[in-house]
């Protein structure tokens, strides 16, 4: 018999998880698993239980947003262990669930982990201390993930996270910024930059399929300038809208190391969840760094 371990946040979304426990067991149990349930009491709780067990069992089943896998993730770096990692999106918007194209329903998606094998999944590395598995961004829309209050998730899921980023465009700043990227640089004034292995942003922003891939050992880095006037806005949204990207105000390149230096420290956000920055970053690729089930 393999041995399964099922890390839940019963919190995550709309809460709605809690009632398919029973049903997600009986469809590993059916697959052959012993499981054993684990539910996420507080913030930081799905990495200790992962670093914790994961040489015990066979796999890990992951069940809540993308904050709760990025625990997850944390947990089985820093435990050495590369146990397979099965995900189940049960959050408000689960974007990377979203771009790996899983199945939205909870059953669904535990029936297709369950006769799945996982593939060589790329893990982003920033500063040296956070693991993350489709985003780090800066700017414009970055607070939105980790300032929409988890009431307002439950009740109002994906819509919360657009009527933040609305509220974030009477909010935006630019920054000075140098960024270097496998050997090449770019300086200016940016409100917006991400580092992604998504095609999906909160839920507000998307990138086309083509531009992305999960093991190809870069990630694709997107920066905004800063618009000189409304029609340059106009353009860059549009850009953005029509993922052309032929605006000159967007920027859209892969890179496996980028360094990002800036004259003040600014706030990040790493898989959805607040990080308080430096003034300097550096951020890098780990190819294949994961077995993940997609």
């Amino acid at each position: 018999m393999k041995k399964l371990l099922f890390i839940i946040n019963p919190n995550a979304g709309k809460m709605r998880a809690k009632s398919y426990v029973l049903k997600i067991i009986q469809i590993f149990s059916e697959e052959g698993y012993v499981v054993t349930v684990c539910p996420t009491e507080r913030r930081g709780h799905g990495a200790e239980i992962a670093e914790k067990y994961s040489a015990d069992f066979d796999q890990i089943l992951c069940c809540g947003g993308d904050g709760t896998l990025n625990e997850v993730i944390q947990g089985v770096m820093n435990s050495g262990v590369n146990i397979p990692i099965g995900y189940i999106p049960a959050g408000s918007t689960n974007d990377l669930a979203t771009s790996l194209k899983l199945p939205k329903s909870i059953t669904k998606a535990a029936e297709f982990v369950a006769k799945t094998t996982p593939n060589k999944f790329d893990l982003g590395y920033f500063d040296n201390n956070k693991y993350f598995s489709y985003i780090a961004s800066f700017g414009a829309f970055t607070e939105t993930s980790y300032n929409t209050p988890q009431q307002l998730k439950n009740s109002l899921g994906h819509l919360a996270y657009v009527l933040e980023g609305a509220k974030a465009l009477g909010n935006i700043y630019s920054f000075d910024m140098k960024i270097n990227y496998d050997g090449k640089v770019v300086e200016d004034e940016f409100i917006f930059g991400a580092v992604l292995n998504t095609t999906s942003m909160g839920g507000i922003m998307r990138l086309s399929k083509p531009n992305i891939s999960f093991n190809d050992g870069v990630f694709e880095v997107l920066l905004i300038r800063n618009p000189d006037n409304v029609a340059d806005l106009t353009t860059t949204i549009n850009c953005l809208m029509s993922q052309k990207f032929d605006s000159d105000n967007v920027l859209l390149f892969p890179a496996s190391n980028i360094s990002v230096e800036c004259d003040v420290p600014i706030d990040w956000s790493i898989d959805g969840e607040l990080y308080k920055g430096n003034k300097n970053v550096n951020i890098r690729v780990i190819k294949d760094a994961l077995n993940l089930i997609y």
